[in-house]
């Protein structure tokens, strides 16, 4: 029972910092980016990309790493915590 907890608690834990994590990443895509033209113009002299082009891969890096954090981290939460044994 006690390593069932501790696997919750790490799940847990993982899925908070997941989303913190997700949520800095968003609110300074969405804020700080358009205010630094040398990002864009750096990643346009590397890769070749215009600035939609980076807008719609960090959107969509956004939504891989958010749908990682439900199946690696907050849906086995649920599953422990639905299936946890009665004590």
């Amino acid at each position: 029972m006690e390593r069932y907890d501790l696997v919750m608690r790490v799940m847990w834990r993982c899925t908070v910092l997941s989303f913190g994590f997700l949520l800095v990443w968003g609110l300074l895509s969405v804020f700080v980016l358009p205010k630094l033209p040398w990002v864009y113009e750096l990643h346009e002299s590397l890769f070749g990309v215009t600035t939609e082009q980076v807008n719609y891969l960090n959107y969509c890096l956004l939504g891989v790493f958010k749908m990682s954090a439900f199946f690696f981290f907050l849906i086995p939460w649920l599953v422990l915590r639905w299936s946890r044994p009665k004590t």
